[in-house]
């Protein structure tokens, strides 16, 4: 009788396994029949959801959406003048997106605050950063091999009403960028840079100006800045080796002054665009000893 129950019992394992095998790697729940036993049943798997390039990766509250095949930036050139000026608009093709509000309720000092990754105004797009990215002067130099004097004005990164001010700036290489904090809570800036070093420092309110300088150029595209106390804090910034750099204003227009006769690649970057790693909007365009007679034609945002 001994052996009759324990081949029962083995036959009861075999059947057991036999079933678990049956469920190749599917999560079990366990449900209660009539007669009390429990039976054991397959979870239904999730479906996939198909998500978009740019939501492949976490993203901070507040960073920028995806853009649609049909959006981007288009560069509006107007004809250069005697002194070497390159001056235009961004413009921005498809609908104009709609700020959203930052949940800041872990920070009484910050309030009323949206979201400011595309800010799109009658069509034209602030906040772009528009530099020369290479080019051959008329005297058959470079734009690479061109060397300029480190500027002595300082340039100004404000920590003001939870934001950083401006929201993209350029500087040159050992240009001083002087960083304030305009608000009465603690502040942070976190440099996370690709070819200098990182750097992190807190800010009270109150405190002296903090000061910082780049060896490094960061022309590429501008690396992130951050604030490790208010999380919804977005900035960037870019280093050159020159000067021909602009950053867009609210009506998306910018200028670039002093830039020597010759033919150079003007790039535009946003950090809509940048997010679906499409790289930047650029146009080929000369500035002449003399201004031309006819205006430059706009060139769409192209893709690399």
């Amino acid at each position: 009788m001994q052996r009759f129950v324990s081949l029962i019992s083995l036959l009861a394992i075999v059947a057991l396994l036999a079933f678990s095998l049956w469920l190749p790697g599917r999560p079990v729940s366990a449900a209660q029949g009539k007669g009390g036993e429990v039976i054991a049943k397959p979870t239904p798997a999730k479906k996939k959801t198909a998500t978009s390039p740019a939501m492949r990766r976490s993203r901070p509250q507040g960073e920028t959406r995806g853009i649609s095949d049909n959006e981007g930036m288009t560069i509006v050139l107007n004809r250069p003048g005697d002194e070497g000026t390159l001056s235009g608009v961004i413009k921005w093709n498809g609908p104009a997106p709609q700020p959203k509000m930052i949940d800041t309720s872990a920070d009484p000092a910050c309030t009323s605050l949206s979201t400011e990754d595309l800010i799109v105004n009658r069509g034209k797009v602030a906040n772009v950063l528009v530099f020369l990215e290479a080019g051959t002067t008329f005297g058959g130099k470079q734009l690479s091999e061109l060397s300029f004097d480190v500027p002595t004005n300082e340039v100004v990164l404000e920590q003001r009403a939870c934001r950083f001010v401006p929201h993209v700036v350029g500087v040159q290489v050992k240009q001083t960028l002087k960083i304030t904090n305009d608000d009465p809570t603690i502040n942070n800036v976190h440099f996370v840079p690709r070819n200098n070093p990182d750097w992190n420092q807190s800010q009270p309110p109150g405190t002296a100006p903090l000061t910082h300088r780049f060896s490094y150029p960061e022309s590429e595209r501008p690396f992130s800045v951050k604030d490790n106390q208010h999380p919804w804090k977005r900035g960037y910034v870019s280093v050159f080796t020159h000067p021909f750099f602009a950053v867009t204003k609210l009506d998306g227009s910018f200028e670039i002054r002093g830039v020597p006769p010759g033919t150079y690649q003007l790039s535009a970057w946003h950090e809509a665009c940048d997010v679906m790693s499409e790289s930047k909007t650029s146009v080929i365009t000369s500035v002449p000893p003399k201004s031309p007679k006819s205006p430059i034609t706009p060139v769409r945002y192209v893709r690399r």
